[in-house]
């Protein structure tokens, strides 16, 4: 919140405050912890003693704002401030103040709860004040809030309000009655004398709420459609003339809203091709009244559109023809839409006795639609032309299929699959085998295009796949599985790597629902593992990078379905287990640690079904994130136990490495004594940060200094500094004596790396280059807060001094901060700027985190907004 407390609308200051401290909160559970302790100081301030009218409203108001606040409300109790609610709804001096107490109430009182008789009283004594404003809060209460119970008590006053003097209270009675029918159908009864009336109130509010009040009284028998639709259609006519106001618009939706449920008569109908014929001349079109008309008109018997279009001399379609040679997509869906609402033999000419209204080049213009950029377009117009005749939609399916694709980037193939998925779709509807067996005839030609190019995954296909048949019907999610799932039962049937993450993803989400047992799952998805399991070779020479890490991305999927599968399976085969440690032998660091869940969880089953359990869904995504939540609380809970003490010392170089950030374990052997040599001068820094990182060795003897352990960020930053200091050099002429020897000032001299005195500088020597800004002039901080929008985030298989020396090739200022400083504790911090600092702020700055990670690796953050250089560090982030 970044406003004044007296322009921030807050009740209070109070409530100003916890607004601030929410909003200021870094994680969701410190916001429920500073909410939690808030709704406790309220529960004692009204436990001490009764509020006056003003607290009230501002503590209800608080209370509110923690409910709506809390990422779970399941063990929130927030009833013991239900008696000041209802006390402030019946005493408030004010109407606001008991509009707060009647809302605290609508939101937190259960329908059961004791004190509904109190409100209940409350209620009626509104709405039996002479004060409008009264009258209408009671309404609105009770509209928001229907009940049984309080229907003997109000529906003689709700009835009597029907014809007060005031518009807003009539047409708020109105609603009362239509909400508190949801409860009890019967109440209708009483508004049945006066809906005559109301639907020719001189307002058009009212009249409004009288037409919604007509649906349940048709719906529930209790008025006639044919003694109805008489006056609806005088009603709206008359609308229907003064069209050019804009409130009659919107009643002439209304209208048009209840003739769906009255149905049409021959009367109707001429009126709405009227009003069809009429709006299509209108500019701007009155689009919605258009479309509304067509969509009553599919309701109504052909027979009858004919015999009114022929007393008329007009049709449906012909008053909207025009609309297919306009230019805007807007204008050409409403078209496509209205011909997907009428029956095709009214404009088609599929049938001979009723004439087509189109001509063939507009017939011809509609086909052409089929490639229209716009999806929905093209969407609607394979509904329409499906209707009109099922072969030229298959006539267009297969005219796709039998494109060339040979000189398609991957971009274009992907989006060529994504054309013949949207036919698809269409085609086969409901009929789930058949959406399955298409699916995989596409993939395997799309596939089969690219196999010269190795391993290539359609990622926006498998989501399309995925997303059709978690939306599809019951029917068609049980065919279609049976038929994908059918593929499992021959371990020699070979798919492509998209029909390889389908299946992966499917086994993982709709487990319950294959008719295949786990065990046989299990297996088919292993095979597909292997090597040589026939189906999928991972073994081959990939010819790029990517196809490495499509294949990575690949087996990431199946062993994520496998461990998923394996919660539901008796004993895991060794011939599984074999499979899986084959795979770890070779794979890269992320498929190793999924293959050690996948060992050791298959035989936990219990923890593996907890994981399942905590999962907010059965998708593979949610399951992924499931098991990283479980194996992130577990490697905390390893870290924050008692570390234990080494008996040997390790013999890797990775056990080495773990065992030097391990306290009590054997440090580095001892250096030998360094010898003399000449060492290079530095101007010293005038930064803080340098003189504390400095300060750090003083006062220790050379012994503690050399135990010191040297991490990677100690190196690469003294490598980055390295360069700096090297430039520094180039730029600043030495002191030279008279007799030609450069002078020697202890306080340039830099120290030794080996002795680790102050083993890197925190920013270069200020003014290295006369007229410019400096690097140390830079707050990492405030560069990292400014590219928020421009990250990148990933992860490199080398070591950090790997990646600092890398940085240097390009050739700009480099500042690199401790990982044990702020901001950013545990991260290395390199600030990269451009050589000649320029007028723009983000023109040449990126900003990078690096964190160590396991067996030599990294983990990377980089916030860059200059394309260019982006790419630059992101090519050698990936490289190194």
């Amino acid at each position: 919140m970044d406003v004044p407390f007296l322009s921030s609308g807050a009740m209070s200051r109070a409530h100003y405050a916890l607004v601030r401290k929410v909003e200021l909160a870094t994680s969701p559970s410190q916001v429920d912890q500073i909410v939690l302790a808030e709704i406790e100081t309220i529960r004692g301030r009204f436990a001490r003693s009764m509020s006056n009218m003003k607290q009230a409203k501002e503590y209800l108001i608080t209370l509110l704002y923690c409910f709506m606040t809390l990422e779970s409300t399941e063990d929130v109790d927030l009833e013991f401030a239900l008696a000041h609610a209802v006390n402030l709804a019946e005493a408030g001096d004010t109407v606001q103040n008991k509009r707060i107490g009647y809302l605290y109430c609508i939101e937190m009182m259960p329908k059961e709860h004791e004190l509904q008789l109190m409100l209940v009283n409350t209620l009626r004594k509104d709405l039996e004040s002479p004060d409008v404003p009264h009258i209408c809060l009671g309404l609105e209460a009770l509209i928001q809030s229907p009940s049984v119970d309080v229907i003997p008590a109000v529906q003689d006053r709700v009835h009597n309000l029907l014809a007060h003097n005031s518009a807003r209270v009539r047409r708020r009675a109105l609603l009362a009655f239509r909400t508190l029918a949801t409860s009890s159908p019967d109440i209708l009864r009483h508004v049945i004398d006066k809906m005559g009336n109301r639907l020719r109130d001189a307002d058009v509010v009212v009249v409004g709420a009288a037409l919604s009040t007509c649906i349940p009284l048709l719906e529930n028998g209790l008025v006639a459609k044919d003694k109805l639709r008489p006056l609806l259609n005088k009603l709206l006519r008359t609308t229907w003339r003064n069209v050019h106001d804009i409130s009659n618009r919107w009643l002439l939706m209304r209208y048009i809203g209840v003739l769906r449920v009255t149905g049409l008569s021959r009367d109707t109908v001429e009126i709405l091709l009227d009003i069809v014929h009429t709006c299509s001349r209108h500019k701007p079109l009155p689009a919605a009244i258009v479309y509304g008309c067509f969509q009553v008109i599919a309701i109504v018997d052909i027979g009858v559109v004919l015999e009114v279009q022929s007393a008329t001399k007009t049709t449906f379609v012909a008053s909207v023809r025009h609309l297919l040679l306009s230019q805007a997509p807007n204008d050409i869906y409403l078209f496509v839409s209205c011909l997907d609402y009428l029956d095709p033999s009214l404009w088609s000419g599929s049938k001979s006795e009723i004439p087509a209204v189109l001509e063939a080049w507009e017939v011809e213009r509609v086909i052409a639609l089929l490639d229209f950029p716009d999806l929905s377009i093209r969407k609607k117009t394979l509904q329409v032309l499906l209707k009109v005749d099922r072969s030229l939609v298959e006539a267009h399916y297969t005219r796709l299929l039998q494109m060339d694709r040979a000189s398609y980037a991957p971009l274009e193939k992907d989006d060529a699959a994504k054309r013949i998925l949207e036919v698809i779709h269409v085609l086969t509807d409901s009929v789930g085998e058949e959406y399955a067996h298409n699916v995989k005839t596409l993939i395997d030609i799309i596939q089969g295009d690219t196999s010269q190019d190795g391993a290539v995954l359609f990622e926006s296909i498998a989501e399309d796949v995925l997303t059709h048949v978690r939306n599809g019907s019951g029917d068609f999610r049980s065919s279609c599985l049976g038929a994908l799932f059918v593929l499992f039962d021959d371990d020699a049937t070979k798919t492509s790597p998209t029909v390889t993450v389908i299946l992966s993803a499917l086994a993982c989400e709709h487990l319950e629902s294959s008719l295949l047992p786990p065990s046989h799952l299990l297996q088919g998805l292993a095979s597909r593992l292997s090597s040589n399991g026939g189906a999928l070779s991972f073994d081959i020479t990939l010819p790029c990078h990517r196809c490495a890490s499509i294949t990575a991305a690949i087996q990431d999927a199946l062993l994520l379905s496998m461990l998923r599968v394996a919660a539901e399976c008796g004993e895991i085969s060794d011939n599984i287990l074999a499979i899986v440690r084959k795979i770890q032998e070779r794979a890269g660091r992320h498929i190793r640690r999924r293959c050690e869940q996948f060992i050791s969880l298959s035989q936990a089953r219990s923890t593996l079904r907890t994981i399942l359990s905590s999962a907010e869904s059965s998708s593979l995504p949610d399951f992924m994130l499931a098991l990283e939540s479980y194996h992130r609380d577990h490697v905390e809970t390893q870290a924050t136990s008692p570390p234990r003490v080494a008996v040997e010392r390790p013999s890797s170089r990775a056990s080495s490495r773990a065992s030097s950030h391990t306290p009590g374990k054997l440090r580095y052997a001892a250096y030998d004594s360094p010898k003399p040599t000449a060492k290079l001068r530095r101007v010293p820094s005038t930064s803080s940060v340098a003189k504390s990182d400095s300060s750090r060795f003083v006062g220790q003897d050379k012994e503690d200094v050399l135990s010191r352990t040297v991490t990677a960020g100690d190196l690469a930053m003294a490598l980055a500094t390295e360069q700096i200091e090297l430039q520094a050099l180039t730029k600043f002429p030495r002191q030279v004596s008279p007799s030609g020897h450069i002078a020697k000032d202890d306080s340039l001299s830099k120290p030794d790396l080996i002795m680790l005195d102050s083993p890197f500088l925190a920013e270069p020597p200020s003014g290295l280059t006369p007229g410019t800004s400096s690097v140390a002039e830079l707050d990492f901080d405030s560069v990292w807060n400014k590219f928020h929008d421009a990250n990148l985030r990933g992860w490199c298989d080398s070591p950090i001094d790997v990646v600092v020396r890398r940085l240097q090739s390009i050739q700009r200022r480099m500042r690199v901060t401790a990982a044990d400083r702020p901001p950013f504790q545990g991260d290395l911090k390199i600030l990269i700027s451009p050589e000649l600092l320029g007028s723009s702020d983000q023109e040449g700055y990126a900003a990078l985190r690096l964190r160590e990670g396991e067996e030599d690796s990294c983990l990377w953050h980089l916030r860059c907004e200059e394309g260019g250089l982006r790419s630059t560090i992101r090519t050698l982030l990936t490289d190194a």
